[in-house]
């Protein structure tokens, strides 16, 4: 049913993007141009990353992008009726634009350019996703024109979530330093365009990046904390469930809403609802709710490789973490003799020293992080090689050691951020725990970019070579996924995939 209405979507947007009236007023060169349009995105700011050099040190140092939705385009002197979205980027800063602004705008009008180098990512797809037909680029912010309408309040939610944005962005910047700030503020709101480009390699070659993109692990720990709250005030059930889904979904909101956070948040609230209706939640089903979901909302988000990431990591850890489940699988019921093993190997260990029990705990929490790290690593090496040519064996180790930090530099950061919009002195106190950490996450970071052999930047295996791994490890899921044959000739093909592409 889902793969030919999913197929009838995409036809439905490529032809609203296809049939866009500005679309037939680009030329292959670029033109001045005069718009007239309504901001329908929270507005990103930004650092340049070419300020330094001699000819634009009095420029400013920041840059403003937003995305309009066309109403006009003016002709000679006038205007006529024109609709599509327009990418605008603005040098300078103007912190008063807001969705649901009606603005003027003047500037260059341009297509956008392809790659120009041999193995250069492509961004027009990605544009396009986001159903952007051109981009405009404005020199000044007195180029934008802001039009006085009555129908602001029509995105009131929006502007206030954007306005929340800011603020928390401030507090942020406000209590953490210099090279922390950037980092605070794309880990808790999510707006990763001030992180510097020396750093997001670091990200990359590491395979740290999902840390900047507020994905299902960030939702986690936000869902968490609201669920300490609530218990502390004792909630009933029903409150309890009404108040960490409309945390999770303002957080998700605030973020900007994008796939990785949705499907977190799909994924939590229908965990709740069937807490709620005292039912069991399957997670690969939920998992593939939230997979129909965000088809049904942008069909664009199949071909998308951060979708395609996050959801390949997400039924990765489902896929491993059954195997930590001491039940006969035959039967579906549990095994008395594992039962009663595990029982007397938990009185083994309680009459072990304290310090003892709780070291072996720790170690054992460690082994298995590391295993799941390295099920994820495993398994998103393909694709993370085919998209950004870089092969990082070190994120095995990196992600396990960064995987406390961000729990606590997460938590200070929200609660910095909560703190600072009531009584701003407070937020000093979780800020500097924040900037802490966030320091020392950033020196792990620093250092496993440094490893020998830790990571190497490759020629790309092709789509062909990439599409046959996963297909074989697809079908060795289907109906043998917990025979011990099947896992070792699971095993066995992705460690002889990995050799050979190495090799070739």
């Amino acid at each position: 049913v889902f793969v030919p209405l999913g197929g009838w979507l995409h036809n439905y947007h490529d032809y609203h993007y296809q049939r866009a009236t500005i679309r037939q007023l680009l030329g292959a060169e670029s033109q001045p141009a005069v718009l007239r349009g309504r901001i329908d995105q929270p507005v990103a700011l930004r650092r340049k990353t070419l300020n330094e050099h001699g000819t634009r040190r009095n420029e400013s140092p920041w840059q403003m992008q937003f995305e309009l939705s066309l109403t006009a385009v003016r002709m000679g002197q006038r205007f006529r009726n024109c609709d599509g979205r327009v990418f605008v980027l603005l040098d300078g800063r103007r912190d008063s634009l807001l969705p649901g602004d009606l603005v003027e705008v003047y500037g260059t009008i341009r297509p956008f350019a392809g790659p120009t180098n041999p193995g250069q990512g492509d961004l027009r797809p990605i544009y396009r996703r986001k159903n952007l037909q051109t981009r405009i680029d404005v020199a000044d912010p007195q180029q934008i024109l802001t039009i006085s309408e009555r129908n602001r309040w029509r995105h009131l939610p929006v502007r206030l979530l954007a306005e929340t944005a800011i603020k928390g962005r401030n507090v942020l910047l406000q209590n953490t330093g210099d090279d922390t700030g950037p980092l605070a503020v794309a880990l808790v709101l999510g707006q990763r365009d001030y992180v510097s480009p020396q750093t997001r390699d670091q990200l990359l070659v590491t395979g740290t990046a999902h840390l900047l993109s507020v994905s299902g692990m960030h939702l986690a720990i936000v869902v968490l904390m609201a669920s300490r709250l609530a218990t502390a005030l004792r909630f009933p059930l029903p409150m309890e469930v009404l108040w960490i889904t409309a945390i999770c979904f303002f957080y998700t909101a605030l973020t900007g809403g994008r796939p990785p956070v949705m499907r977190a948040s799909i994924l939590v609230g229908t965990f709740l609802f069937a807490m709620w209706m005292k039912r069991t939640s399957q997670p690969i089903n939920t998992l593939s709710l939230a997979a129909l979901i965000l088809v049904m909302i942008n069909p664009e988000y199949v071909f998308s490789v951060g979708v395609q990431l996050s959801f390949l990591a997400v039924a990765t850890l489902i896929v491993c973490g059954r195997r930590r489940m001491t039940s006969n699988l035959a039967s579906g019921l549990p095994d008395p003799s594992l039962e009663q093993e595990a029982r007397l190997q938990a009185l083994v260990d309680r009459s072990r020293p304290r310090y003892v029990f709780y070291l072996r705990a720790a170690l054992g929490l460690f082994w298995q992080a590391v295993w799941f790290s390295a099920c994820v690593t495993a398994m998103s090496l393909p694709l993370v090689w085919h998209q950004f040519h870089v092969v990082s064996p070190i994120s095995v180790l990196a992600n396990v050691l960064l995987g406390p930090c961000l729990f606590v530099a997460l938590a200070a950061g929200v609660i910095t951020v909560a703190v600072g919009m009531v009584y701003s002195p407070l937020a000093v106190i979780p800020g500097a725990i924040c900037d802490w950490m966030l320091r020392w996450m950033h020196w792990i970071i620093e250092c496993a970019a440094e490893v020998p052999c830790g990571h190497a930047w490759l020629p790309a295996p092709p789509s062909w070579w990439v599409m046959t791994f996963y297909l074989v490890v697809g079908a060795s899921m289907i109906g043998f996924q917990r025979t011990r044959l099947a896992s070792r000739a699971r095993y066995g093909w992705i460690a002889l995939w990995i050799v050979i592409a190495l090799i070739l």
